[in-house]
C-alpha cells in the first residue's frame, strides 16, 4: 500500500503540461475538462491509494463524478467511440481473446475482431481508455494489437456475465482464418 504523503497532488503534475507525443492520462482530462476540482481528484487519488481501488472506482463510488459524463467526456477528449455493450451483437470469438479474470481485472470487455489492411485487431471497450498498462496488458493477453472504445464502468460489468458466461469452459476455437468473424467498421 502506497504512502499517501509520496502522492503527488495532481494540481501539481498539472502545472506543465505534458510533450505533445505524451498521452493524457484520466486526472489531467477531468480538471482540463472541469467535471472535478483539483481538491477533489486529490483527495481521491489519497483515498485510492490507501485501497485496492482503482481512481476511477473511488471517483465513481463517491459520486464526485457521474460515469456517463466521464465516458462522454472520454470519449470527445480522446476522439474514441463511445460503446453501449447491452446494445452490442457480441461476437463468442473475441470473447476467448482474454479469459474472464484478465477482461475483469483489467476493466475491459473483448467486442469483436477488426481488420484494417493487412492486420487483424481486437476492439475493446473500457472504462479508462488512458489506462495505459492496462491497455500494454490487454494486447499482451490478446496476442495482438487492440483497439480501445470507451464505454461505461456499469455497462462493461453488466455485459461481463452475458459475454463470458455463454462461451462454454473448453469450447474450441477453429484455428483457421475462417473461425474469425467479419470485420466491422466503427466510425
Amino acid at each position: 500500500m502506497a504512502d499517501p504523503s509520496f502522492v503527488t497532488p495532481c494540481h501539481a503534475l498539472l502545472r506543465t503540461r505534458p510533450a505533445v507525443d505524451d498521452p493524457p492520462c484520466l486526472p489531467q482530462l477531468l480538471i482540463e475538462s472541469g467535471l472535478i476540482e483539483a481538491e477533489s481528484l486529490d483527495e481521491a487519488i489519497r483515498i485510492a491509494a490507501n485501497s485496492s481501488q482503482r481512481l476511477l472506482d473511488v471517483l465513481l463510488s463517491h459520486d464526485i463524478v457521474d460515469e456517463r459524463v466521464v465516458a462522454a467526456m472520454l470519449s470527445y477528449e480522446l476522439s474514441m467511440p463511445w460503446v453501449d455493450p447491452a446494445l452490442i451483437h457480441h461476437d463468442r470469438c473475441a470473447a476467448h481473446a482474454l479469459p474472464r479474470w484478465v477482461a475483469e481485472s483489467l476493466h475491459v470487455l473483448p467486442i469483436r475482431y477488426q481488420q484494417r489492411g493487412e492486420g487483424i485487431f481486437l476492439l475493446v471497450a473500457t472504462d479508462d481508455p488512458t489506462d495505459h498498462e492496462a491497455m500494454v496488458a490487454c494486447s499482451v493477453w490478446a496476442g495482438m494489437p487492440i483497439r480501445p472504445l470507451v464505454a461505461c464502468t456499469s455497462a462493461i460489468h453488466k455485459a461481463m456475465g452475458r459475454w463470458f458466461d455463454e462461451v462454454q469452459v473448453g469450447e474450441i476455437i477453429d484455428e483457421n482464418e475462417d473461425a474469425l468473424p467479419q470485420t466491422v467498421a466503427v466510425a
